[in-house]
């Protein structure tokens, strides 16, 4: 259901001269992150059997391996990898994607650089 929304809101964006009320037809690509969100949060709480609301590690352990080199090294790397390669392929700027108006650049290339963000970004923090 969320590749047929995201499908779905992208083909109204290109070829649909007018807008829907409430912003439904942002709604249709948008619900692609929510629900890719939702998802990874269930198989990353499958994995470590602590929900949302379960108690938290104490706060020198956690300060000493989050600011750990070897910790943080790998996901620094991983953004600067993810900048480069988007700077490579044209990565789609502020002109080119903008929701609010329709604009999301290529299909592959907004979703390909929109979950490869994300993804480096919560390696990074859960580093």
């Amino acid at each position: 259901m969320l590749t047929a929304s995201g499908i779905l809101g992208y083909l109204y964006s290109v070829y649909v001269p007018f807008r829907l009320p409430w912003n439904i037809d942002v709604a249709l690509a948008a619900v692609v992150f929510y629900g890719a969100g939702n998802l990874f949060r269930k198989f990353t709480e499958s994995e470590t059997g602590q929900g949302p609301g379960s108690s938290c590690e104490s706060s020198s352990r956690v300060g000493e391996g989050l600011f750990r080199r070897d910790n943080f090294l790998p996901g620094l790397l991983i953004l600067v990898n993810l900048f480069y390669l988007g700077y490579l392929l044209k990565f789609p700027t502020a002109d080119k994607v903008n929701m609010n108006v329709l604009k999301y650049g290529g299909f592959f290339s907004f979703y390909f650089f929109a979950f490869s963000g994300a993804l480096a970004f919560v390696y990074l923090f859960k580093k």
